[in-house]
């Protein structure tokens, strides 16, 4: 008789501690998706910029290449003047 009694007369107050925990639990997994979210978001940048490095080293590449090839033809020009 007397735990229908406490059953009857369990508030919301009683499940406080449950409620808590839930709420604490939930705020975690929401936490760590952001996180995930983010880090997801920091590799799609960072490979944007690789990309973009790449691109600029490969660039730097040909260019000094043509440079190269300019100051031969320069050094040729002016050999040949003093001639």
């Amino acid at each position: 008789m007397k735990q229908e009694a406490d059953l009857q007369q369990r508030t919301w107050h009683d499940y406080m501690p449950v409620l808590a925990i839930l709420l604490s639990v939930a705020g975690l997994l929401w936490a760590a998706a952001q996180a995930a979210g983010q880090l997801d978001d920091h590799t799609r940048r960072i490979v944007l910029l690789e990309t973009g490095a790449m691109a600029m080293r490969d660039m730097d590449r040909v260019n000094a290449e043509r440079l190269a090839r300019i100051e031969e033809n320069i050094e040729y020009l002016v050999a040949e003047q003093r001639r």
